[in-house]
Parts: structure tokens; C-alpha cells; sequence
């Protein structure tokens, strides 16, 4: 049981170029398992994500089943409880590396909602960074699975999962083949929180918080 972590006071700088913005998800009561919900203070989103890098894309694929996404993804994403959403929270957050590499959003695409702020925003850097020509790499974000702090369905319906992360620099690829990095062999840290909803058989992605530091 860990208690009273804070996310969302201060804004990254990077989390890639496409940077991962707070998103204002107040104090957690932990719990890393079992199905009981855990009431605590309503985390309250306040801020917008932004993003200013991306891949190159891929032609717009067919949506994923939910039958579909749920093979591609571990075992435990199917619970329907807290287990089902720390595997699925963790699975999107390393996402986050591919998609500005490869463009390919068919599987981010299928686990984000459409109030998913941060989630919009790197689809959108993904499409403008392809009608520039560039891409990223970079970004790989390292979650600490041991210190993960989940609260199952909070007061406001949501659940949140949050996890200790270090993340690589990001490389941003242009057009005349050179490169420029933010902070080259860098790393940035702190904790990084996904607010997730039960929709059907799936566990999905309302919007992503972080705290750097």
C-alpha cells in the first residue's frame, strides 16, 4: 500500500518532443491489487496536452476488434478489474515510443477515448510530422512495475494507475536527413499517471498525466 501520491503539478519539458503535459489528477490512494474500490479525493483534469513531434505515418488501417486488440496485448489487459488496468495503462505508455517512430497508430488509436487530450495531440504531431518528412526516435519510457500506485474506480468514476518512469531522450529524424535531440544521452524521470475506463472488454485511455522530478 502506498499512499498520497501527487500527480500533475508541473509540466514536462520533454517526454519526447511530443511532450507529455500534466493534466492536473490530484492525490491517489494506492492499492497494486484485488477488485474493491478504493474512494479518495476526485482528481479534477485542468490542462491541455500538447505535442510538437512525430513519425512518419501509416496508411489509415482498419480498427482493431476489441477481440483483436485484447490478443495483442498481455493476458492480464482482459480483467475487468484492477489487474486488467495497470496491464492495460502499462502496455499504452509503451506505445508512446513506436508510435513517433513508426507512425503506426492502429493500436493507440484503439485504446484511446476521444476525450483523450494527450492522446489526440500525438496523432496529431504523427500527421504533421509526416508531411514534413520526419520522424522520431528516442522516448522509451522504462516504468517501475514494483512501485505502481492504482486507484480502482475513484469517486469520479475513473480508475488511475500511475508508475515511476525513466525516459530516453528524444532524436528528432528531418527531412535532409539531419537530427537535432532536446538533451542528447540524456534522461528525464519522475511519474507518469493514465486515467482509465472500462469501456466493454477493454480497459481504455481518458487521458494521460505526468510529474517530472
Amino acid at each position: 500500500m502506498r499512499t498520497n501520491a501527487s500527480i500533475g503539478r508541473r509540466p514536462s519539458r520533454r517526454l519526447g518532443a511530443a511532450a507529455l503535459v500534466a493534466v492536473g489528477l490530484a492525490s491517489l490512494t494506492a492499492c497494486t491489487g484485488g477488485s474493491t474500490p478504493i474512494v479518495t479525493e476526485t482528481p479534477s483534469p485542468t490542462a491541455s496536452a500538447t505535442a510538437t513531434s512525430s513519425a512518419s505515418p501509416s496508411p489509415s488501417p482498419t480498427p482493431l476488434t476489441d477481440a483483436e486488440l485484447l490478443a495483442l496485448m498481455p493476458p492480464e489487459a482482459a480483467y475487468p478489474d484492477v489487474r486488467g488496468a495497470i496491464a492495460t495503462a502499462k502496455f499504452f505508455l509503451e506505445e508512446y515510443a513506436p508510435v513517433l517512430e513508426t507512425g503506426d497508430l492502429t493500436v493507440w488509436n484503439a485504446l484511446s477515448l476521444p476525450d483523450c487530450i494527450f492522446c489526440e495531440s500525438v496523432r496529431k504531431n504523427v500527421r504533421a510530422n509526416a508531411t514534413a518528412g520526419a520522424f522520431e526516435t528516442g522516448n522509451t519510457l522504462s516504468l517501475d512495475t514494483t512501485q505502481v500506485v492504482a486507484n480502482y474506480y475513484s469517486v469520479d468514476g475513473f480508475t488511475y494507475v500511475t508508475f515511476p518512469y525513466v525516459q530516453e531522450a528524444a532524436v528528432v529524424h528531418l527531412a535532409d536527413g539531419s537530427t537535432s535531440s532536446e538533451d542528447p544521452g540524456g534522461h528525464q524521470s519522475g511519474s507518469i499517471s493514465a486515467r482509465m475506463t472500462l469501456e466493454g472488454a477493454v480497459w481504455r485511455v481518458s487521458d494521460i498525466g505526468v510529474e517530472v522530478g
